[in-house]
């Protein structure tokens, strides 16, 4: 019988897993992280795997997976620990009997997918993508390359490359380190601090760490021999420049050693990914789409758009490893027979009627006290009122999304004008005060507000990207950057819970502008089912004035003053 579908899986940061369908289309993807809330896993996805395929039958016995390194025993030894590696066997039949162990599933073969493939897949569900493209994929590394540019008509097949010793991506990944952040999850927080920077001495020291380790001053070419070397290399010339070991450091964004040095890491990916890019003739006729964990960097994808002639540019929204998993399943398929994607495909996660999202009864009961609203328009109206009263919501509703941004599913909604409740968010949720909250915007007012690009109008859907702001500054105080920018969500479906709710605040405020963030206390995924959202909650001493699960709103027992 044929396969009805295909499953995807992600081995490295944020293990994940997906299903399409034979036609191409994306079912479900959802990243272990969210099912086991242990941040950033690189364990081999068995709780997203028995959720993608609960309740569909006919799947492939292929097991599609990609994964940046070497399959071996050692990683097995590493992740999987309790696992009785079999030596007589690949690691690949290691790991389909795992799969089939943990999940009851019926594998026979398993297939590895070049990473940056996987990755240059991955951006079909969410967009319609023309035969006049251009994909580019650059990372940390995956399956020895740092980054690839790649035709959509002979997607399997890169153009041109560059290898891991020269990877980009590894340079900032270790200029976080450096600064005692978590390498792979912080690299936002460098980008947030860039901004506070003093342009010419990140010049300077681009111009140093150019001469130290390139073998031209022009461009980037690792005189080094292994990603080892330069990480060594990296952390000795920041040790050098803020005369602290990352552990030492405390991050101050008044301290322009700190800040200068994220500007200059800003700058560095900004200039060799545009010097990159000039190489592709006659942008003016393609668009371009971009994908891998660089990418998350929004204004390295704004200035791309701004720098380029490209018709336009659009980021993959699951850019990280996690988007691989999808890639993985649909790279079976000719691009030209997937069908165009939309933007409801970024709501592919865990529902909050799925068996591992029913609530943790002694919080409702004993701490909690709820009301469950039989319209949404009449839930509407009494969020936007706590909202406009100046109260903090958070919300959980639908499918979660797939990725790491929150778009409106899996939300903390605030008022943009208020900086003494964005310092409240921050001390109660572990976020830092340098790090810019993002706001969600009506589609009508995106011109109003911001000075628009309309090459990444697509891509601003998902929240990849940074624009100008027209607007007072202390209007939208929230949601504005110290650099006079911010990253919205622009809002296009006018039916959707977001848009309603954020246009009956404005009718109520006058505010065009809500801040939108992921709803987590820092270090920990974004919630997905109702018991992580109610925990956190709780975790939070009960931050904000509601929790909203699809209809329902709980609020504390205890009276507003003993908060």
């Amino acid at each position: 019988m044929k396969a009805k579908y295909h499953l995807g899986m992600s081995l490295g940061f944020n293990s994940s897993a997906a299903l399409v369908d034979n036609k191409g289309r994306l079912v479900r993807a959802v990243s272990e992280e969210r099912l086991t809330r242990e941040k950033n896993t690189k364990r081999i996805p068995v709780h997203a795997i028995l959720l993608v395929v609960r309740g569909n039958s006919g799947v492939s016995n292929v097991l599609n997976y990609s994964h940046y390194d070497i399959l071996d025993k050692e990683y097995f030894a590493k992740y999987e620990p309790e696992w009785l590696y079999d030596d007589n066997m690949s690691a690949e039949q290691n790991l389909l009997d795992f799969v089939n162990t943990h999940c009851h599933t019926s594998f026979i073969q398993a297939r590895r997918v070049d990473h940056h493939t996987a990755h240059a897949y991955s951006i079909f569900p969410y967009y319609k993508v023309p035969r006049n493209s251009y994909i580019i994929v650059s990372d940390g590394y995956g399956d020895g390359l740092s980054y690839s540019e790649r035709h959509v008509k002979d997607i399997k097949k890169p153009i041109s490359s560059v290898s891991l010793k020269d990877s980009v991506a590894l340079v900032y990944q270790f200029i976080t380190g450096s600064l005692g952040l978590k390498m792979h999850q912080h690299e936002g927080k460098v980008t947030g601090l860039a901004a506070r920077g003093d342009y010419t001495i990140a010049l300077k020291l681009m111009k140093k760490l150019y001469l130290n380790f390139s073998a031209s001053e022009h461009f980037w070419s690792y005189k080094g021999h292994s990603f080892f070397d330069l990480q060594r290399d990296i952390f000795e010339f920041c040790k050098d420049w803020l005369n602290k070991e990352p552990s030492k450091v405390v991050i101050d964004a008044d301290d322009s050693r700190i800040t200068s040095l994220c500007l200059m890491a800003q700058l560095f990916i900004e200039k060799e990914t545009l010097r990159l890019l000039s190489t592709i003739n006659d942008t003016h006729k393609h668009h371009l789409f971009l994908a891998g964990g660089l990418f998350a960097n929004v204004r390295l994808n704004s200035l791309i758009a701004k720098r380029t002639s490209f018709k336009t540019v659009n980021v993959a929204p699951c850019m990280g490893d996690e988007g691989t998993a999808i890639g993985a399943a649909l790279s079976l398929f000719e691009p030209k027979k997937i069908p165009a994607g939309h933007f409801g495909n970024v709501y592919s996660g865990l529902s909050m009627k799925d068996p591992c999202s029913l609530a943790i009864n002694f919080v409702v009961d004993e701490e909690c006290h709820h009301t469950t609203f039989l319209y949404e328009k009449d839930l509407i109206d009494e969020m936007a009122k706590i909202l406009a009263n100046g109260g903090i919501v958070h919300y959980r509703g639908g499918l979660s999304e797939f990725g790491p941004r929150a778009l409106c599913h899996s939300s903390t909604f605030y008022q943009p004008s208020d900086p003494e409740g964005t310092k409240l968010l921050n001390k109660t949720l572990g976020r830092s005060e340098y790090m810019p909250y993002a706001p969600i915007v009506l589609d009508k007012d995106v011109d109003k507000l911001f000075y628009r690009d309309k090459k990444l109008d697509k891509t601003n859907q998902y929240m990849t990207a940074v624009l100008k702001c027209k607007v007072d500054t202390e209007q939208y105080a929230g949601a504005i950057h110290c650099d006079g920018t911010a990253r919205p969500q622009v809002l296009y479906n006018h039916s959707s819970f977001a848009y309603r709710l954020l246009k009956k605040y404005k009718q109520l405020t006058g505010l065009a502008m809500l801040i939108n963030t992921s709803w987590n206390i820092h270090g920990n995924p974004t919630v997905a089912s109702s018991t992580d959202s109610l925990m956190t909650w709780r975790e939070s001493g009960f931050c904000g004035d509601a929790l909203v699960h699809d209809k329902t709103i709980y609020r504390q027992r205890r009276p507003v003053w003993e908060r």
